[in-house]
């Protein structure tokens, strides 16, 4: 009977360990070493590992990542290569150039 991936994958375990190391300088450098356990069912080694770095996102700018935003940043982004941008030189200029009834 074979495997599926998930089951195999599932049953791999990476052991990583920490280090911190004071250079020189006195600046202190944390270093990430990971090694592979195996695999738990067969004993046979894994041959690669992904390691993705992961960036800690204060919950107060979240929403910048979401991907309606960020569908939207890319929309601007073409935006400006298109050349489709206005500019103004005083707010006065920009304010009459909106369509607000007062």
């Amino acid at each position: 009977m074979e495997e599926s991936p998930r089951s195999t994958a599932a049953s791999r375990r990476l052991r990583a360990t920490k280090a911190v190391v004071t250079g020189r300088s006195g600046s202190r450098t944390v270093r990430r070493t990971v090694r592979n356990v195996g695999d738990a069912q067969t004993g046979h080694e894994a041959t690669k590992a992904t390691l993705r770095p992961a960036i800690s996102v204060p919950a107060s700018q979240a929403w910048f990542w979401t991907e309606g935003w960020q569908e939207g940043e890319r929309r601007a982004d073409a935006d400006v290569v298109a050349g489709r941008t206005t500019t103004y030189d005083n707010v006065d200029d920009f304010m009459d150039s909106l369509d607000i009834d007062e």
